[in-house]
């Protein structure tokens, strides 16, 4: 089956090679050259996938994403950018993008991160991720807690997602940095625990049983048990 892509670069050369290579690879792709072009081609086409590069004239990368988010798309977004900040990287996720995929890059490791999450957002489809009373609805994005919403930003709805996918498993702060952030650990901060923190004070604090459990030495899991 013929899957929708829409690419979203400004540079016209890098766009037109980019749209040949992902043709070859077998997408339907239409191509936009600014951000509010591409909020308007999602309004009235309806993409499986977006490539969407950062840096564009007019509305950004970060603008396109956060409102194709707040129009309801639940489609995968890859981010392309030639920032390597990781502050860029967290900011993409943060607002609504799924991978992050820096520049340079090859053709095949592009394809392979599409398929990855064309793959991921076929088994999320109205799925729903449930430990103990806590319940995760990956196409709405909400979260439940003894039938109490609990409300998460972007960054702790992914945090929590990995963790509930992952439910019994112990993760270490470096996989968590890496899965959740797409960035490497760095020993020099506390980031993965500060957000710990925060997803148990929505869904742990209020309640008697503890979900989220610190496995000393090694990491974090997610536990009914």
């Amino acid at each position: 089956m013929s899957c929708n892509l829409l690419l979203v670069e400004d540079d016209l050369h890098i766009a037109s090679v980019l749209e040949e290579a992902l043709r070859d690879h077998g997408y339907k792709v239409e191509v936009c050259n600014d951000g509010l072009s591409a909020v308007t081609k999602v309004e009235s086409w309806k993409p499986d996938v977006m490539v969407l590069d950062v840096m564009l004239p007019g509305l950004d990368g970060f603008g396109v994403c956060q409102k194709v988010r707040s129009l309801g798309a639940s489609f995968p977004i890859l981010m392309l950018t030639a920032l390597n900040d990781v502050d860029d990287r967290i900011k993409g996720l943060e607002f609504g993008a799924d991978d992050y995929l820096g520049k340079p890059f090859s053709i095949r490791e592009l394809n392979a991160r599409i398929q990855a999450l064309l793959r991921r957002n076929t088994r999320d489809f109205s799925n729903e991720l449930k430990v103990g009373d806590l319940t995760l609805n990956l196409s709405s994005k909400t979260a439940f807690r003894d039938g109490v919403e609990i409300r998460l930003t972007a960054r702790e709805m992914a945090l929590l997602e990995f963790f509930m996918r992952n439910a019994e498993t112990v993760l270490s702060r470096s996989l968590i940095s890496e899965k959740v952030w797409g960035i490497k650990f760095d020993t020099g901060t506390n980031m993965v625990d500060v957000y710990v923190n925060y997803i148990r004070n929505k869904i742990d604090k209020p309640f008697q049983k503890k979900l989220i459990q610190t496995v000393v030495g090694f990491g974090y899991r997610i536990s009914d048990h």
